[in-house]
């Protein structure tokens, strides 16, 4: 279980959140995370604009305040582990 809240926290890409990591998140990395990711795709839109075919460009916009949901009973009434947390925005 250690290994999986690791990853779920420190690795895994959340669109919930602008693909960045609860880590990330809640440390307040994903602003100036967001704002690389935001410069990068404008360089290369100036540079390839045929490239590209979008007129609009992405969501770069950090989501604000997040709440993550625990659930205090985590087991279904077969005994199966359901899911523990729920991101919410």
């Amino acid at each position: 279980m250690t290994k999986f809240m690791a990853a779920y926290n420190d690795v895994h890409l959340h669109s919930g959140i602008n693909y960045v990591t609860p880590s990330e998140k809640y440390l307040g990395l994903d602003i100036e995370i967001l704002k690389n990711r935001k410069k990068i795709y404008q360089q290369v839109m100036a540079a390839n604009p045929k490239r590209e075919s979008r007129k609009k460009i992405r969501d770069f916009t950090p989501t604000g305040e997040t709440i993550v949901e625990c659930k205090s009973n985590p087991r279904d009434k077969r005994g199966q582990i359901k899911s523990v947390m729920a991101m919410v925005n």
